[in-house]
């Protein structure tokens, strides 16, 4: 009766690895399918590279060097009226940027683009995701004189410098430390 019993067990062990392994190709399938659709297409160091060296930005004056047609990507900021006079303007948000069918639409033209937002974390945070959807030729519009300092240093002037007596201590200090 003990061996039949082992019989059993060995064949419900049989059945149990059997499924086993198929789950296990299952998941492994999955994974994959799902790396695949989430990757970063290109090398994520070239664009680090790009933004380290800056050559994602581009000087509004150097607008007319970077050669074919230019448009101008005003994210969730007004553009100067120097680039909207000689550039066509198309006004997008951050999240219209994650759209894959309008990211689709940038990518399939010869049009270079240049990104224009009040905010240098907003325009690199959407060069970042055009890029990582294979969005080439896009550039931030590199404001002159770079960001402006928010916070300007001023000592407080309420704070004084403790009295010294005459022994050479200061008010408060016994010198028997």
């Amino acid at each position: 009766m003990a061996g039949q019993k082992r019989r059993s067990t060995m064949r419900n062990m049989k059945k149990l690895g059997g499924v086993l392994v198929l789950a296990g190709v299952v998941l492994v399938l999955m994974v994959v399918k799902t790396l695949k659709d989430h990757r970063w297409p290109g090398d994520p160091g070239e664009a680090a590279r790009a933004l380290a060296l800056r050559t994602a930005y581009v000087q509004p004056s150097d607008l007319s060097s970077l050669g074919g047609e230019t448009g101008i990507l005003k994210l969730e900021a007004p553009a100067p009226d120097s680039l909207t006079a000689s550039y066509p303007v198309q006004e997008v948000t951050l999240a219209t940027l994650t759209d894959g069918a309008f990211a689709g639409t940038l990518a399939s033209g010869e049009r270079k683009w240049v990104i224009v937002a009040d905010d240098p974390a907003t325009a690199v945070t959407g060069w970042v995701v055009l890029h990582q959807q294979g969005v080439r030729g896009v550039f931030i519009l590199e404001r002159s004189g770079g960001e402006p300092l928010k916070y300007q240093f001023q000592p407080d002037t309420t704070i004084r410098p403790e009295p010294v007596t005459h022994d050479g201590n200061q008010e408060g200090d016994s010198g028997d430390d």
